[in-house]
């Protein structure tokens, strides 16, 4: 009988290194740089980037996810994995976040950041019991 550890499938092994410390860096050297997209600078209409987009929460997370997908393509052996990764992540990611009429950053333009409000800070909670029997 084989151990997992005699076959090579050694699943404590050190996950790879990542080429980029954090996402902020990644953001910085590599993401800002290379992408380039044409903004319309008016909110509302066509796209839009807002100078101060680590103030959305939702940017953030997108991003933080973008960059970990990333990664995990920078790591892969799969030669076809920096393609699938444009293709299934940056660009569907690319058009939510520079959607100037219905993005998180929909409210901003390229000069000015302005606050947008979460979905919570429109909803009426449910009454009570409302969803009981559900789960």
């Amino acid at each position: 009988m084989t151990t997992t550890h005699e076959q090579g499938n050694d699943d404590s092994a050190a996950p790879p290194t990542p080429v980029f410390e954090s996402m902020a860096v990644w953001f910085d050297r590599w993401f800002s740089v290379t992408v380039a997209r044409r903004l319309s600078g008016t909110a509302g209409r066509g796209r839009v980037f807002c100078p101060q987009w680590w103030r959305h929460d939702e940017v953030v997370g997108r991003l933080r996810d973008l960059w970990l997908a990333w990664e995990k393509a920078k790591a892969s052996d799969d030669r076809g994995a920096g393609s699938a990764w444009w293709l299934h992540d940056a660009d569907p990611t690319l058009r939510v976040l520079l959607d100037a009429e219905a993005g998180p950053m929909y409210q901003c333009t390229r000069d000015n950041h302005v606050e947008t409000r979460p979905l919570q800070a429109t909803l009426v909670a449910p009454p009570p019991g409302w969803f009981d029997g559900l789960d």
